[in-house]
């Protein structure tokens, strides 16, 4: 039998990818069978529907129950396909656990578009009070953590993987990327901790992305006549669209501002990066219109948040910014939440189907307000929590030309992100309660 550990593990990634390639729509009696096919396949004992007799404290036999899978005789799996996980099925799987005398069990739920999976343990050779404190400890042990805070031990399988040429397949691997800089200053920003940019000016050139590589720092960026030659170059590992095709568009000739790019139009696009290399993934940057349906700079669009589905079929890779420290407008200019929310409409629409990244502040940008490490602390933990697989810092300032690095004393502000990314998030935040939780935070 494998070490109890070893075997949670297992169940979970497995569970894991399920979610990832079934969604949640479907009955539980499906992710049932799924995950019973998909342990079998490894070697795993798993009986489905399995009888548990269920003992009094004297250990007389009252009755039995079937546990829906029963894997290796030493863990329960119990199932649901639920919007969340409630208080009730806790209480059903340590009851359980108690009756049956099995000292291992997993709840996982797969009727959520977050994947939701916790681990108990009971054990009555423990005093009581010992066992209270298993509970509690069962309760942190949450794979949704494992997915969005990487460097925790055993998380499930890198989302990359499917692309030869895209980021690095290393399980370990979070993106920490700077928005639109110049990669003669790559040197200094791999110092400060980050490991990709995204976008380059008026690039790919030669030289870019020789002072990147050099830099040992990965790009996403236009798939031009220089990026394609050769397509194996390393350092490039993804593609992507123009920036924010969701707002309204410039007209040429000074004439205003026409409607947004079409969905149609961007799926377009995507598939013909696609076709010219499949290798990599195509990443799509919209705008602060994910996380606030009254931004006008949409245009005739405004107030239509059902477009975003749409945009989300022509990427594999989507991303949005907001920045609520630097805003001007008064519904939007301190309220950190909108971050979130942001992150979770994405992760939504994204069905499972899609790698979710956002953009965090980290100067004042135009603004006279200048975020933070509290508030960038808050933007950054409320983007992992929502299940942000992904950080983009904007790093530079206006009118400051934006391919400009900025001083030593800016990056020391943002370069705690990359430590505070994998510690343990504080528990219980949700969007009903981000905006009081993010002042706190802030020292506000």
């Amino acid at each position: 039998m494998k070490d109890i550990k070893v075997l949670c593990d297992q169940v979970r990634q497995t569970a894991y990818d399920i979610h990832v390639y079934h969604g949640h729509g479907h009955l539980e009696k499906v992710y049932e069978n799924a995950l019973a096919h998909r342990l079998r396949k490894a070697g795993l004992d798993v009986r489905q529907q399995h009888p548990i007799k269920v003992y009094d404290e004297d250990g007389t036999l009252i009755g039995d129950y079937l546990a829906d899978l029963l894997v290796e005789g030493v863990l329960i799996l119990e199932l649901k396909t639920a919007k969340a996980l409630a208080p009730e099925h806790e209480a059903q799987i340590l009851g359980y656990l108690k009756s049956a005398r099995v000292e291992h069990g997993l709840l996982i739920n797969f009727g959520s578009y977050k994947f939701e999976i916790r681990k108990y343990v009971w054990s009555e050779r423990q005093p009581q009070r010992a066992q209270r404190a298993q509970r509690v400890l069962g309760l942190l042990v949450s794979a949704f953590f494992a997915v969005i805070v990487p460097g925790a031990a055993s998380a499930p399988a890198n989302p990359y993987a499917k692309w030869e040429h895209g980021p690095p397949h290393d399980a370990g691997f979070f993106p920490m990327a700077v928005w639109l800089q110049d990669p003669r200053n790559a040197g200094q920003y791999r110092a400060a901790g980050f490991n990709t940019y995204v976008g380059l000016w008026k690039g790919p050139t030669e030289d870019q992305l020789a002072a990147l590589k050099g830099a040992g720092m990965k790009v996403i960026c236009e798939q031009n006549a220089t990026a394609r030659s050769p397509l194996e170059d390393p350092t490039i590992i993804g593609w992507m669209h123009g920036d924010e095709p969701d707002n309204a568009q410039s007209l040429s000739g000074s004439k205003g501002y026409g409607p947004p790019i079409p969905a149609d139009t961007i799926l377009k696009d995507y598939l013909k990066i696609q076709a010219a290399d499949p290798s990599r993934p195509v990443m799509l940057n919209l705008g602060q219109g994910v996380a606030w349906d009254g931004w006008y700079g949409r245009g005739v669009r405004t107030t239509h948040p059902e477009d975003y589905p749409d945009y989300l079929r022509g990427c594999d890779i989507v991303s949005f910014d907001i920045y609520p420290v630097a805003h001007s407008h008064p519904q939007v200019s301190g309220k950190l939440w909108y971050v979130a929310r942001g992150v979770e409409r994405l992760v939504k629409w994204a069905g499972g189907q899609k790698v979710v990244w956002n953009c965090i502040e980290c100067t004042r940008i135009q603004s006279k307000n200048k975020a933070t490490p509290g508030q960038v602390r808050s933007e950054v933990w409320m983007s992992l929590i929502q299940g942000s697989m992904g950080l983009i810092c904007f790093v530079h300032d206006f009118p400051q030309p934006h391919t400009q690095i900025q001083p030593a004393k800016d990056l020391a502000r943002i370069r705690f992100i990359r430590s505070y990314r994998v510690q343990a998030p504080p528990a219980g935040i949700s969007p009903g309660d981000a905006d009081k939780r993010s002042r706190r935070w802030s020292g506000q």
